[in-house]
């Protein structure tokens, strides 16, 4: 599993490569992928996490958290889903879904890579990452 690699899987470009480039920006190594191919682009490259977009339906997202989860390289996968239903509750036990946090948007850029750093107990941070790499090149 590579430990920055995130799986952003969304219907509509749009949102995938805002949210893409928001990860990268943050120092994430996000793919955008369809949903057709989410799970079996995960098990050949296992991600930290995988983000199932607000262009999906909630019973479609439990469809794709219940079969990524069935994958045993894939049980510890974080699974977050992007939502506009703010009575989501797919992380809930009783709804057969296997999403482990619920993101009702709209959320500004900030606060989703605020709370993917606090789910994946990471502190980066673009400007983190730039100090990173000047340090290196010295």
């Amino acid at each position: 599993m590579q430990s920055d690699h995130i799986l952003v899987c969304e219907q509509n470009a749009d949102h995938a490569e805002l949210l893409a480039y928001n990860l990268n920006k943050a120092g994430y190594l996000p793919t955008v992928i369809a949903p057709d191919n989410v799970v079996k682009h995960a098990v050949k490259f296992p991600p930290q996490m995988i983000s199932l977009g607000r262009s999906l339906e909630d019973r479609e997202n439990a469809k794709l958290s219940k079969k990524i989860k069935k994958k045993p390289e894939l049980a510890d996968t974080l699974i977050v889903c992007l939502t506009t239903n703010d009575s989501c509750d797919l992380t809930s036990k009783s709804s057969g879904a296997h999403i482990d946090v619920c993101l009702i948007l709209p959320l500004k850029p900030k606060k989703i890579i605020k709370t993917i750093n606090n789910l994946l107990g990471n502190s980066k941070s673009a400007s983190t990452q730039k100090q990173k790499k000047k340090t290196e090149k010295s």
